[in-house]
């Protein structure tokens, strides 16, 4: 992950040059995180950096821990913290100060915030326990005070700073878990508007769900409904199909890191004959998720909670002799399915323990899978006619596939008519039947399935909010989009400052007079430097100019797309400087999208004609490197350096014949991904990519410590679980936290420190195992 000392070293330097918007100018911003795996203060640290330079006052506020059910090595973290506290006590911009909320005194609680406190700790003994279901004045009485403990000093410490500062907004993760949901409930509280940020697995690598009227992780229909039925995109069914194409390769890819799965799809036909399922009765699939995870967040208006609709249901479908049901326990996060690392299969709530319960043997028309069975769910809802289910996403796949969902609960989808919705116990039984004796009722029309389909593009390609940095990503794809680069006029025409001036300011869009504004001094900074003949300082102050969506802007802001025109053939001659070629641009691609554009008119005209005189000499073979050409081969004994079209390329020999000519930009993007690909501007730059992404390879320093690896990768040591197998750190590192939270990847500072944290582990392993085996009181 990326740290503190790459971003914040030398502010001067970095924002030197680069004019300041001033959009946010007058506005007091607080920024609010935890030094925590992932970093979040180096994150909402770079919004905080780049608010601050358009204009607004920042404090940014954070906490060394957060304090939760899951482990943390507490060694790393005091290392990182320590450093965290120099670096920000110096930081050098006039609008941006760090507060570490640990220093502060605590001052007394106001009125209503014991309310806050208790609410928040009922909450996270849910969450401690993984279950909706606990007993705070009895076994999880000691939990529910420590919870209890640490809400009153974070309030206290958010109650001296807020005292002595005053706020327009605030900005922070997610809010809803722990010390966050804690804050989030008291900012609400004292008046402030909140701005909540939460990553998503979606259809864009750089997005996330952002939401000033409810925590960002909300899964509640009225979170979405709003946006929902404003949004009026002219969606083709070629746009819709490839969105959805997209989301299944993401989704379904057993390799990708979005996906729960334990085994990939594709199995229907083999898996339906395995079950032996007699095919003149209709097939229900029913699927519960975890219940703790999302009790809090919706509304309940037949059951409890889900265990008690599970319960409920099963019951009812056990009695009925007329259909057969699938049974799908969610997969576990993280699991291989061998593991259980966030211990799920041991929670009040699991599935497993409930069946057994219910039926100590199986019903005869029933097919139960479990977490760990390695049948994806997508091949289960492949056969299914029709589903059952309470908050899990399995209702909107099912509407996809043209199949009934029935749904007791307000989760983000229903109530969009596409899913059987109900509100009272009789209404959801009768549904039920329904769905067992009428086939019509199992089958949605065409309508239904169209308007689920548009749903879905909207949910992960449109809702989310486009921002240049992504948690979900190593090293958050800073490297890709550093601040230099968003700063320059590429950064300010793209849909990334727009979305950061949102991260401050609920009603930045609306305002592109501000917009104008910034691009204006944007094009004077550039025209001044190309005066004084300081190219360097042009080229900066532009950014990678191709890489402009010219048709999106004239979409969606075409005032700024007008302001273009007049100075495009300076800009271009620039772009032109230190070797670089218009001919790099993609002419061809961005002049048919702005022909295709519905806002194209007569203010484009001279850009289109531009455009399509670029595109014709392009064609003509008016380029350098018509075709790839290879430069050097066996680079580092596995890499062919290419040049194509004015950009550098470094492939894997084992794609070898193909050149970069023989991919679309779109694989090559997701070979670079798989570090099988290097792209970058010139020679230099693509050979520091390379370098930068081998000299993180690992390195084994100790095998079979306790049943650890130790290694060392990235520039810190590791302690890697044997039971993980034949593992690449690299790939575990992606996506650390579910195996630090299991206790099966242990990062440190020193071979001594990490030997620690082994011990340390396996010791408070054996205790949880004495405890759930009734050995300690």
């Amino acid at each position: 992950m990326i740290a503190l000392e790459e971003i914040f070293p030398d502010i001067a330097r970095t924002l030197g040059g680069f004019p300041e918007p001033g959009r946010l100018a007058g506005r007091r911003v607080l920024v609010y995180a935890f030094n925590t795996m992932p970093p979040l203060v180096p994150y909402f640290g770079l919004y905080a950096l780049v608010l601050a330079h358009r204009g607004a006052t920042v404090d940014l506020a954070w906490r060394p821990y957060l304090e939760t059910h899951q482990y943390l090595p507490r060694e790393a973290l005091d290392a990182l913290n320590a450093k965290a506290e120099a670096l920000l006590a110096a930081l050098g911009h006039p609008r941006l100060a760090a507060v570490n909320l640990a220093g502060l005194p605590l001052s007394p609680l106001p009125p209503g915030a014991r309310d806050i406190v208790e609410t928040q700790a009922a909450m996270d003994v849910s969450h401690f326990r993984r279950s909706v279901e606990t007993d705070l004045a009895g076994e999880d009485r000691a939990v529910y005070r420590h919870y209890l403990r640490l809400h009153q000093e974070c309030l206290g410490a958010l109650e001296t700073l807020l005292r002595e500062n005053r706020y327009d907004s605030v900005l922070m993760p997610t809010g809803d878990g722990v010390q966050f949901g804690a804050a989030y409930r008291f900012f609400r509280a004292k008046g402030l508007a909140v701005c909540t940020v939460e990553a998503f697995r979606c259809g864009r690598d750089r997005a996330a769900i952002v939401s000033w009227g409810a925590p960002a992780v909300s899964f509640n229909r009225d979170f979405i409904d709003g946006p929902w039925a404003a949004f009026d995109a002219d969606l083709d069914e070629a746009t819709v199909e490839d969105c959805l194409g997209r989301l299944a390769r993401r989704f379904r890819n057993q390799a990708s890191h979005t996906s729960i799965q334990i085994a990939a799809s594709g199995q229907v036909a083999a898996l339906r004959q395995s079950l032996a399922l007699d095919p003149r009765l209709p097939v229900l699939l029913v699927t519960p998720s975890h219940n703790y995870e999302k009790h809090f967040r919706l509304r309940h208006p037949v059951f409890d909670n889900g265990l008690r609709w599970f319960e409920e249901t099963l019951v009812h479908l056990a009695g009925r002799g007329d259909c057969q049901v699938l049974v799908r326990l969610p997969p576990l996060p993280g699991s291989n399915g061998e593991n259980d690392p966030h211990e799920l299969a041991v929670s009040r709530d699991s599935g497993s323990t409930t069946f057994a319960r219910l039926f100590p043997q199986c019903p005869a028309h029933f097919r139960l899978f479990g977490p760990f069975d390695k049948v994806s769910t997508y091949d289960l809802m492949g056969i299914a006619d029709g589903c059952l289910t309470y908050n899990s996403t399995t209702g909107l796949e099912m509407a996809l596939l043209g199949k009934a969902a029935l749904v007791p609960t307000s989760i983000h989808y229903t109530g969009k008519g596409f899913t059987l919705d109900s509100d009272s116990r009789e209404d959801y039984f009768r549904q039920l039947d329904r769905l067992i004796r009428d086939p019509a009722a199992r089958v949605l029309s065409p309508a239904q399935v169209r308007l689920a389909r548009r749903y879905a593009v909207f949910l992960y390609f449109h809702f989310p909010r486009r921002l240049p940095w992504s948690l979900r990503h190593r090293r958050f794809l800073y490297d890709q989009w550093p601040m230099e680069r968003l700063l320059s006029l590429e950064g300010a025409l793209s849909p990334f400052t727009d979305s950061i001036d949102f991260l401050a300011d609920a009603e930045a869009d609306a305002d592109s007079r501000a917009k104008c504004v910034e691009v204006r001094g944007l094009l004077a900074a550039v025209r001044a430097a190309a005066a004084a003949g300081d190219t360097a300082t042009a080229r900066r102050l532009l950014g990678r100019l191709w890489e402009v969506d010219l048709a999106r802007l004239g979409r969606e802001q075409p005032q700024v797309l007008a302001l273009l025109l007049g100075a495009w053939d300076d800009l271009v001659s620039l772009a032109m400087a230190d070797g670089l070629d218009w001919r790099v641009y993609d002419f061809k691609r961005q002049w048919r999208a702005l022909e295709e554009s519905a806002s194209a008119g007569p203010e484009t005209s001279r850009l289109g004609r531009f455009l399509s005189e670029a595109a014709a000499r392009f064609e003509a073979g008016d380029r350098p490197d018509a075709a790839a050409r290879l430069v050097e081969s066996d680079v580092l004994g596995f890499l062919d350096i290419y040049v194509s079209r004015g950009r550098w390329y470094g492939l894997d020999r084992s794609l070898r014949p193909a050149t970069p000519d023989d991919h679309e930009p779109e694989a090559l993007r997701e070979l670079e991904k798989q570090g099988l690909c290097f792209i970058a501007a010139d020679r230099e730059a693509v050979f520091r990519n390379i370098l930068r992404y081998f000299k993180e390879l690992p390195v084994l320093i100790q095998e079979g410590y306790q049943g650890y690896n130790i290694v060392l990768c990235n520039g810190m040591l590791y302690a890697l679980a044997q039971e993980l197998g034949r593992v690449d750190p690299l790939r575990l590192l992606l996506e650390p936290q579910p195996l630090v939270s299991a206790g099966l990847l242990i990062p440190g500072q020193d071979l001594e420190a990490v030997r620690r944290e082994v011990d340390r582990t396996l010791d408070r392993r054996a205790a949880r195992m004495r405890q759930l085996a009734g050995e300690d009181a």
